[in-house]
């Protein structure tokens, strides 16, 4: 892997930067965001990257593949697969049409399917049905209503 670090430290076009508090500068550089993970939680920085118009290129992984519309918004590759990440990424750079795009795509994309209104709303309403008397008996067999719990 070292041989790796020193090549990329070394090629002209690559900056490493080591930790940087807030990327927001850094994302508005980029023209395309590759996120090789293997495995992912729902993954923030794919949907941060459409936030700033950067399509993403990201392994068939766990949350990265829900994080965005594959050849729409973004390039899902196989995980693990150096090869796929290569292709991708070459594709992307040869044509600046598609990658912006599918910049723009992801900036809609994640705009209305993540605006904090619709979020909190979801999560509100998710939270209601799991407080409604009939939903926690069918879910738990318990009774929620006090008054029927015998003293």
């Amino acid at each position: 892997m070292r041989g790796h670090g020193i090549r990329i430290k070394n090629a002209p076009r690559v900056r490493c930067s080591g930790f940087v508090a807030g990327t927001a500068a850094y994302d508005r550089a980029m023209d395309l965001m590759v996120i090789p993970t293997s495995r992912e939680g729902f993954s923030c920085v794919v949907r941060e990257a459409a936030t700033a118009g950067i399509p993403v290129i990201t392994a068939l992984s766990t949350g990265s593949r829900d994080s965005l519309v594959p050849e729409v918004t973004g390039i899902l590759i196989p995980p693990c697969n150096a090869a796929a990440i290569s292709e991708a990424i070459l594709k992307l750079l040869r044509d600046p049409k598609q990658r912006r795009r599918m910049g723009n795509a992801a900036r809609a994309w994640v705009a209305d399917h993540y605006a904090n209104t619709r979020v909190l709303g979801l999560i509100t309403e998710y939270y209601k049905t799991l407080l409604s008397p009939s939903s926690n008996e069918r879910q738990f067999g318990v009774a929620t209503d006090l008054a029927a719990v015998p003293r």
